[in-house]
């Protein structure tokens, strides 16, 4: 038996639930643990199941106490009392880029990272079919987004600022700024020719209308706020064309679109240089190299 941990936002979740779907795919029993998210004030919480026509299968507590070092029961207080800490137990590993070799089929795991390089899943081409949004009851602006989006040459356009911008982020991921979105327009325009209409999502509309004036086939879109954010994810995945900064938000929106063959992303995305491939991006997208003076 194996059990996959979630945390973080959206677009995290979303790998979590990609690797659990691939150990599935491989044979193996998975279960998931989401009780993080009772302390979790960060994003909206737990979406998946929300969003996507996804069921979780939930892990019972006494495995969870089993296998999870940091669960806290009252054996495993004790322990980290005992040892000066919490220690890793043999059954739960931690790896962001995951070797399948480390898991032996007889034993049982808990298993915890972030998993965005999946470029060696056995169902890496075929995610759409595996994650599928729900049905939808949308509001009267998002009905009419979506018919401007189904009905013209659409590129949806993600700028994220918000939690970007805190020291944290800045030092740790690689920037992206006005040139690479200008190199990312060039890059859509030429692959969709003409009437290019695009619809920006943004977390700060105010700072992409005084930074990017792209004429007059714009459309913003800012309101879906709070727990409605997953939906500038439904509707940017409906674009034709995508242009995406290092956001596993938009990527995700990327992979479940509909056959988009135009997605445009930066190449790098941590400042790290040794993370460069703990991020899959398909053969069929854009890359530009957002570490040329960008």
């Amino acid at each position: 038996m194996l059990v996959v941990k979630y945390i973080g936002g959206l677009g995290n979740q979303l790998f979590q639930l990609a690797f659990v779907l691939e150990l599935r795919e491989r044979g193996y029993k998975v279960f998931e643990d989401i009780t993080d998210y009772r302390y979790y004030d960060r994003h909206q919480g737990f979406e998946v199941d929300k969003v996507f026509d996804i069921q979780i299968k939930h892990v019972d507590v006494k495995n969870l106490s089993r296998l999870r070092s940091d669960y806290p029961s009252v054996i495993n207080k004790i322990k980290s009392k005992l040892l000066g800490g919490v220690k890793l137990k043999s059954t739960h590993i931690f790896q962001n880029n995951f070797d399948f070799s480390k898991i032996e089929n007889q034993k049982d795991y808990y298993l915890e990272g972030y998993w965005q390089n999946c470029n060696t899943y056995l169902i890496k081409d075929n995610l759409r079919s595996f994650i599928k949004f729900k049905s939808f009851s949308l509001s009267t602006k998002n009905k009419n987004v979506l018919e401007c989006i189904n009905s013209s040459n659409s590129v949806g356009v993600h700028i994220r600022r918000g939690d970007y911008l805190n020291k944290e982020n800045i030092s740790h991921f690689e920037q992206v700024g006005v040139e690479y979105y200008l190199k990312a327009k060039e890059i859509i325009q030429s692959k969709l020719k003409d009437n290019v209409q695009f619809f920006f999502f943004s977390d700060d509309i105010d700072f992409v209308k005084s930074n990017y004036d792209w004429g007059c086939n714009v459309k913003y879109i800012d309101w879906n706020v709070g727990d409605k954010s997953y939906l500038d994810m439904y509707l940017m995945a409906n674009c034709k064309g995508l242009i995406i900064p290092n956001s596993t938000f938009s990527w995700w929106a990327g992979i479940l679109g509909k056959d988009k063959k135009h997605v445009v992303a930066p190449k790098y995305w941590w400042q790290d240089r040794e993370k460069d491939n703990d991020i899959y991006l398909p053969n069929k997208w854009n890359l530009v190299d957002n570490r040329l003076n960008l």
